[in-house]
């Protein structure tokens, strides 16, 4: 069995803050505006977002599906899974097991120096990828991973 510990190291290697929540075997950190629960179960890394309207489906700006795009973003992070999350306002989840914690932390550590958040905007319901400020292609987001 991992450590947490040892992975909240990691973690802060890379420069987030991290603590143990009270009476439980889970640690949070942050890093800007990128956040990581780390617990038994895995690592999840949420990157939040912005919405304007509710949309069930979504498409880049270079006409790509949301789903092509989050399995695209899970293959090249090789995250667990990877979802937007949109209750009440739009976070982009990325789960990983916890004998990839290493990549975890990197790319924690990318999605922080990088800025790199996602935008649902406009009526049609497009899905737009931020770095550093500027709205880029999906090719151009992923590479921030490779």
């Amino acid at each position: 069995m991992v450590e947490l510990r040892s992975i909240v190291r990691l973690f802060e290697r890379v420069g987030a803050k991290c603590r143990k929540l009270r009476r439980r075997n889970v640690y949070e950190c942050w890093k800007g505006d990128v956040t990581a629960k780390i617990t038994e179960d895995g690592i999840t890394i949420v990157s939040p977002g912005e919405f304007r309207i509710w949309y069930s489906e979504f498409r880049t700006s270079e006409g790509i599906p949301d789903r092509d795009f989050l399995e695209s973003l899970k293959s090249v992070t090789g995250a667990r899974d990877v979802e937007l999350d949109i209750p009440s306002e739009l976070n982009l989840e990325l789960k990983f097991d916890l004998d990839k914690a290493d990549k975890a932390a990197r790319v924690f550590n990318k999605m922080a120096e990088e800025n790199l958040w996602v935008a649902v905007t406009n009526i049609e319901g497009e899905l737009r990828l931020i770095r550093n400020g500027e709205q880029v292609s999906v090719d151009e987001w992923l590479k921030a991973f490779s």
